[in-house]
């Protein structure tokens, strides 16, 4: 449970991140201009999109449960 807690608040942290801008231009009141560094999402090579990692250290239940999310 806390390494999926973990990896939930891992993405939502990379997540916001994507809209905070890296620089803000303001040439007068009725111009602004957010620029965004381009980020790319690279998957390790464990990692599938959207499946849930598997651990050698899960319990039974734990296991299962995964699997069976996957």
């Amino acid at each position: 449970m806390l390494n999926l807690c973990k990896s939930s608040v891992a993405e939502f942290v990379e997540f916001m991140l994507e809209y905070i801008p890296d620089e803000t231009l303001i040439t007068n009141t009725a111009h602004v201009q957010n620029k965004y560094k381009k980020t790319v999402i690279v998957l390790e090579d464990n990692q599938s999109d959207g499946d849930i990692l598997l651990n050698d250290d899960d319990l039974d239940g734990v296991r299962e449960c995964k699997e069976w999310l996957n």
